[in-house]
């Protein structure tokens, strides 16, 4: 969050109303998450907007919103004492070891951060440095960001805070609101001038069950749109070698003598025009950027013997896509196969029926093309 205010006046960047209403929405009517097990928090900095809690809590009463500056709905985060342990640099004040309870004890994280650059200590502020919205206070860590100063190969807090297995590690779902993009976190959205937006809001949302590859995507476009510094990916090459960092650090956030292992994949992409990745080129198999792009259905294109089922209803075959067999294709089989594909044995999970584009793989596009049946965009696999 970017305000100080329960009554924000300022343009400068800030969580969207749409995406926060969005998210919930889909949490509580379509992965049956009840309201009452759900907490958004910033407990790092100023309060959470009206404009964000009035739009939700008119719809979902039992969500609890929790922030540092507590006022009407809002309540006052409970903290972890010595919740972390910040493996290079191990005077870091209580404050700032001091972790949000809720998050502590949730089974899941979504973290979900702003398409942003950084104009101070750090060049980004996406998936990873949204966690200095995690502990009770965050300004005795900023040295340790600070990438313009510290250079490549050195020590960065947010691998802790990404490794750590109950702040980063328990995240579900890392999601970056690029509905707008600005170029500074205390600057108002501007249009972009790279493509495709060409004088345009960059109007997306990045998707990933890989913290470090979202990063790496968001930090390319930030590049390209707004030149960062040549060292602004020090803290992407720690996370994504945590278990052997070119710093040398032991990254060991619980304490427990237990190193971390790679918290994902970094790269870049081959450049700003083709906007491809190791995947999207075949070279590797690291970063896949898959696009949707709004506009009309496709034209079906069904497989032989296969008969298609409108969005949201029950399929009685169990055909494609219904890959938890419960009767539906909904966002859940999405997730699911989305777990799939990254190695996870998700429960009752059906894979003869997960391989939406036939081409003899699950993968994540299948993941995409379910979200799609789901919200009307397909109206039959294959």
């Amino acid at each position: 969050m970017n305000t100080n205010f329960q009554n924000k006046s300022d343009g400068n960047i800030d969580a969207s109303r749409e995406m926060l209403l969005a998210l919930t929405e889909q949490l509580i009517t379509q992965a049956g998450v009840s309201e009452n097990n759900i907490v958004i928090y910033d407990a790092g900095y100023g309060t959470i907007g009206s404009y964000l809690v009035d739009a939700v809590l008119d719809l979902y009463p039992g969500i609890r919103f929790e922030s540092k500056a507590p006022w009407g709905e809002i309540v006052m985060p409970q903290w972890v004492e010595n919740g972390i342990t910040y493996s290079g640099y191990g005077d870091a004040v209580p404050a700032a070891r001091r972790v949000v309870r809720s998050l502590y004890e949730a089974d899941y994280l979504i973290n979900l951060a702003n398409l942003k650059k950084h104009e101070h200590e750090t060049a980004v502020t996406l998936c990873g440095k949204n966690h200095f919205g995690t502990m009770e206070d965050c300004s005795d860590l900023h040295t340790t960001i600070n990438d313009y100063l510290n250079g490549m190969s050195t020590y960065n807090c947010l691998v802790d805070l990404l490794g750590h297995q109950e702040i980063g590690a328990k995240t579900l779902l890392f999601i970056i609101d690029g509905l707008w993009g600005a170029p500074g976190v205390l600057e108002a959205p501007i249009k972009w001038t790279i493509d495709p937006f060409v004088n345009d809001w960059p109007s997306s949302i990045f998707m990933s069950q890989d913290g470090v590859a979202i990063d790496s995507v968001g930090l390319d476009f930030l590049n390209a749109e707004w030149t960062l510094w040549d060292n602004a990916d020090n803290y992407l090459h720690e996370a994504a070698q945590a278990d052997n960092p070119p710093s040398g650090t032991f990254y060991d956030p619980e304490n427990d003598g237990t190193g971390l292992e790679s918290l994902g994949v970094h790269e870049h992409w081959n450049n700003p025009d083709d906007k491809q990745y190791s995947r999207n080129l075949g070279t590797g198999n690291g970063i896949e950027l898959f696009g949707i792009e709004s506009g009309p259905p496709p034209a079906p294109t069904d497989p032989p013997g296969y008969t298609p089922v409108p969005f949201g209803t029950p399929d009685p075959n169990g055909t494609l896509g219904d890959v938890n067999s419960d009767g539906l294709i909904d966002i859940v089989d999405a997730l699911l196969t989305a777990q799939y594909y990254v190695g996870l044995s998700p429960s009752g999970f059906n894979p003869a029926v997960s391989d939406t584009n036939c081409n003899g793989v699950t993968d994540i596009v299948d993941a995409l093309l379910i979200a799609q049946f789901y919200v009307g965009l397909k109206i039959s696999f294959c």
